[in-house]
């Protein structure tokens, strides 16, 4: 098997969600974000109709509808978990905790689609659309210790989470 046979048959799983939820756009390509600590994180890049051609993300769409074709979708985003025991309801909590945000006014990623694990794929999963910039993490915390401004973040998140 060739290294790309062996990328394909890893991802297809990947793929076969992908043409589920954004009617019938094709995945190409797969990088793992290594960021995770609990979950897997998959940055997805798509295209529609075969052509190769990468369109813009950014169209609101509930998580219980697939996105139509003329949708400018390109580029996604896979958190899943990493044991097919996991709580298969977890993701699915995570999934209505964005879209209730969201609704709030919340800037967060809009979900795409949401699932338990099973045949349409192994493990629970969150699929949501990309947002480009920095997730919270230690070197943001180390940031605000050396240079300050976290007071200034607390208060913006409080701002959110009362919404």
């Amino acid at each position: 098997m060739t290294h790309t046979e062996a990328g394909a048959e890893e991802h297809s799983h990947v793929r076969r969600l992908i043409a589920a939820v954004l009617d019938g756009a094709e995945v190409t390509d797969v990088r793992a974000v290594t960021a995770g600590a609990s979950k897997t994180i998959e940055i997805i890049e798509v295209a529609r109709d075969g052509d190769g051609t990468p369109i813009d993300a950014e169209q609101a769409v509930s998580p219980d509808t697939p996105v139509p074709p003329d949708s400018p979708v390109s580029r996604v985003v896979l958190r899943s978990d990493t044991e097919p025991w996991a709580d298969p309801d977890g993701m699915l909590r995570e999934a209505s905790l964005l879209t209730g945000a969201a609704q709030r006014g919340v800037p967060v990623p809009r979900v795409l689609a949401a699932g338990r694990g099973g045949e349409d794929f192994p493990v629970p999963f969150v699929l949501t659309t990309f947002v480009p910039g920095e997730s919270l993490a230690p070197r943001l915390l180390r940031t605000f210790a050396q240079q300050g401004g976290g007071e200034d973040f607390v208060r913006e998140l409080g701002g959110h989470l009362a919404r």
